[in-house]
């Protein structure tokens, strides 16, 4: 049998049902994922911010994790996304009532670490990739 239910094997086309029904379920999976990134994040700046003992509430870093977040889709962002971050994570504290000296700092801090962070994971995945493509980093003598 050539053809199935999805899949027209004589022209290699997907019906549009299969489309619809992965697209579906890929943005699904999508939102999720999205979610779930987001209450991760959410949970490491308040144990970043509550290890650096600044008297921030929970419930302010929550509010600037995600004010930072919409800060930082603006197209003006610099190298590690410095200063877009902190725009909205400062701005959401001073809404708040916090000091802008405190708010600041803590965003600065916060995403220090989380960079900081962010460079060391990458720096480890890379020693993996080196063993793995090490034939394109050699000479080879032709």
């Amino acid at each position: 049998m050539l053809n199935n239910k999805y899949f027209n094997f004589m022209n290699n086309t997907l019906s549009k049902e299969h489309i619809i029904k992965n697209i579906n379920h890929n943005y699904n999976g999508i939102v999720l994922m999205t979610l779930f990134d987001k209450c991760i994040s959410t949970i490491f700046s308040i144990t970043v911010i509550n290890g650096f003992h600044y008297l921030l509430t929970i419930n302010e870093i929550i509010f600037a994790s995600i004010s930072s977040g919409f800060t930082e889709i603006l197209p003006i962002n610099s190298f590690g996304n410095f200063g877009t971050l902190e725009l909205g994570w400062a701005g959401a504290l001073i809404y708040s009532g916090v000091s802008s000296e405190i708010a600041i700092e803590s965003g600065f801090s916060f995403h220090f670490v989380a960079f900081s962070i962010t460079i060391l994971f990458g720096l480890i995945s890379i020693i993996p990739c080196f063993f793995i493509f090490r034939h394109r980093f050699v000479n080879v003598k032709s």
